[in-house]
């Protein structure tokens, strides 16, 4: 097949240049080493653009138009967006199919060869973003969403040799956090909780590797949430640990192969960043896409000869001299 060879104007080449800019003035670390770093950067764009700075406005703007406004917010492709802008101002990769933990490795120890097999599938499914030194799972959800999906913690790795009949995702024994709790009793009454703690902890450990960040997106606002591997798996530990009766504050249900648990408890323990859209209203970056969009529609009116060359000339003079004025330092 014949390759097409055209321009490419993806406006994230453009939230590249601008970050770079953006954190080497403020000597912030880029690729980011771990989720500590990912914070600082993320937090000064926002701080950045409440102050005025045009090149953080138009990162937010862009976030605003393409991915969190409420005619975007809701289509299901704005996850992949959201990486492929996050990993546009961090210098990261989004990850594919071919790419996600092909040279992964397990972290501790793992008792069952059959388990590991499970694991090392699941593994592969968790990165979103990869930088040089560690990954991050990516998540978005809408504000009344309470649950997040973790994405797969295979059932059959889970309850190998420790429970035979665990039951379907809803009629029987998974679907709900009642039906959980119903699972975690029989086997503690078989004698087996203790295996089975153990089971779930190697699978968190050696499964959720990668740093978290979840995204809510609230039309007017978006709100990011960062949590570190390790306080991540201390999340699932603190849940298991609390015994059979107790564990379901966090673990809410499966949903096929995919663990769903409860989003509070995990919002609690993250880094926190809102970016209200209102900083957007009569700000410069808000000019500024005035006047791109008046230059736009200039053009077109010329290539449909609405307009003579002169005027479209004497427009265009206008727009470029009134952008002058909107992006001087």
């Amino acid at each position: 097949m014949d390759k097409i060879d055209l321009p490419s104007y993806n406006k994230l080449k453009f939230i590249e240049k601008l970050s770079k800019a953006i954190f080497k003035s403020h000597q912030i670390q880029i690729p980011p080493k771990n989720s500590k770093n990912v914070f600082e950067a993320l937090n000064l764009i926002k701080e950045e653009a409440k102050n005025g700075d045009i090149k953080s406005l138009y990162i937010v703007s862009y976030l605003y138009y393409n991915l969190a406004s409420e005619e975007k917010r809701k289509r299901k492709v704005t996850a992949r967006d959201f990486e492929d802008l996050i990993a546009s101002i961090l210098n990261g990769e989004v990850t594919d199919e071919t790419k996600r933990h092909n040279d992964y490795s397990l972290t501790s120890d793992v008792s069952s060869e059959f388990v590991v097999r499970y694991i090392v599938s699941n593994l592969r499914e968790k990165s979103d973003i990869l930088f040089d030194e560690f990954g991050i799972s990516v998540k978005t959800s809408m504000p009344d969403n309470k649950e997040i999906n973790m994405g797969s913690f295979a059932r059959e790795a889970l309850f190998h040799e420790i429970l035979e009949d665990y039951g379907g995702e809803r009629k029987s024994g998974l679907g709900s956090a009642n039906q959980m709790k119903k699972v975690f009793n029989k086997i503690s009454s078989d004698g087996k909780w203790n295996k089975f703690v153990i089971r779930f902890k190697e699978m968190v450990k050696n499964i959720f590797q990668d740093d978290f960040l979840f995204v809510i997106k609230g039309g007017s606002y978006l709100e990011i949430f960062i949590l570190s591997a390790k306080e991540l798996q201390q999340l699932f530990y603190d849940a298991i640990d609390s015994g059979p009766e107790e564990a379901t504050w966090l673990i809410n249900r499966y949903e096929g192969n995919s663990i769903r648990i409860k989003r509070d408890p995990v919002l609690e323990r993250c880094k926190k960043i809102k970016i209200d859209f209102k900083i957007l209203v009569n700000s410069p970056i808000s000019k500024f896409n005035d006047l791109l969009f008046r230059f736009e529609d200039e053009s077109i009116n010329r290539i449909i000869e609405e307009k003579d060359q002169e005027s479209f000339e004497k427009e265009l003079i206008k727009i470029f001299k009134n952008v002058k004025e909107v992006i001087k330092k």
